[in-house]
């Protein structure tokens, strides 16, 4: 069961605040800016695209203890004069004074004065309810025994309990996670794919990279959409021979082709990623792979242009660029994106 908490916002400083990033989103460039581009990462692998809001609590012994208790996937409402305000969800939580600071400066008040709001928590709104609160709150509060009725408050504002509203919500974000790593605008049969999707990430990981032909077009794409996840995962998004970095231009060239092995056509290192130049060159033959490095064939070497040498000839020779991790380890982090907290 998920956990639920009430934070306030009633006197002028937290009124104040409230407008700066809870009426209003945080940009992205500050997460990034304050907390690195690995945490803005992980809050998009829990709320893979929408506004993100913020808010925090000073440095007291019981607001570090209820922001400990705090989890990915909790609840929190916004409490205000008297009214519960809005729904969140939590989607990640970080101590951090400077950001908290160039956020809501520091308190003035005689019982925060000095203190910043450092022990921050990030949001996903879910719902606004803009109804009478059953009971009154002060600070931070971890429901337990008032639960029952705030939750029957919930209900009244949205017509659903708490339980349906994650349900529904975990759905949703599901369907936005399978978009994004399949590279589609919407997903028709979103339990339909998850099951694929399952399906294929499993036999991937265990080893089993046959693909037969009796496979429906659905379920071979949805295959080589992660395969090519994988292999942007495993190359660090740059094309094999060139480095090329701009990843809606890479693609998923098999050495052994797909027509040509069945057995290994979900095979991560039976594949190379590559920039389309290079990989029609490939396929064309241009170029060739013999040991781990590039050969021009003489059907390349036909061509003196400088294009030509910029672009295909001066990598005679060279080697084809080493995945950065394993294909274990690529599949471990598109597992881990689509565990919903």
């Amino acid at each position: 069961m998920v956990e639920l908490f009430v934070f306030t916002a009633s006197r002028l400083e937290a009124l104040r605040d409230y407008k700066k990033t809870i009426e209003k989103p945080i940009p992205d460039s500050l997460i990034i800016k304050f907390l690195g581009e690995h945490f803005y990462r992980r809050l998009r692998k829990e709320y893979p695209e929408g506004p993100i809001y913020a808010w925090g609590a000073t440095p007291k012994k019981n607001n570090i203890r209820i922001w400990e208790k705090m989890s990915v996937g909790d609840y929190v409402i916004a409490y205000q004069l008297g009214y519960l305000k809005k729904l969140f969800r939590i989607i990640g939580k970080a101590h951090h004074v400077e950001f908290a600071k160039h956020l809501w400066g520091v308190g003035k008040c005689k019982d925060n004065y000095g203190l910043t709001w450092e022990y921050m928590y990030f949001l996903q709104h879910v719902a606004d309810l803009n109804i009478e609160s059953p009971i009154p709150f002060r600070g931070h509060t971890h429901l337990t025994s008032a639960r029952e009725k705030v939750e029957k408050a919930i209900v009244k504002a949205l017509g659903k309990t708490l339980n349906q509203i994650d349900k529904e919500l975990k759905s949703k974000i599901m369907e936005k996670k399978l978009e994004k790593l399949l590279k589609v605008k919407k997903i028709r049969k979103p339990k339909a794919v998850l099951k694929h999707t399952s399906h294929i990430i499993e036999k991937i990981r265990n080893k089993d990279f046959y693909v037969p032909d009796t496979w429906s077009r659905r379920k071979v794409r949805i295959g080589q959409a992660i395969l090519r996840e994988i292999l942007l995962r495993m190359y660090g998004g740059k094309c094999c021979i060139c480095g090329l970095n701009i990843p809606e231009l890479l693609e998923v060239t098999h050495i052994k082709s797909w027509a040509e092995d069945p057995h290994n056509r979900l095979n991560p290192e039976n594949c190379l990623l590559l920039c389309p130049l290079h990989h029609k060159a490939l396929d064309k033959g241009y170029i060739k792979i013999v040991e781990g490095k590039i050969k021009c064939t003489n059907k390349a070497k036909k061509y003196y242009s400088g294009a030509a040498k910029e672009y295909l000839l001066k990598y005679e020779g060279a080697e084809v660029k080493a995945p950065v991790v394993t294909y274990e380890e690529a599949l471990k982090d598109i597992e881990e994106y689509l565990t919903i907290k």
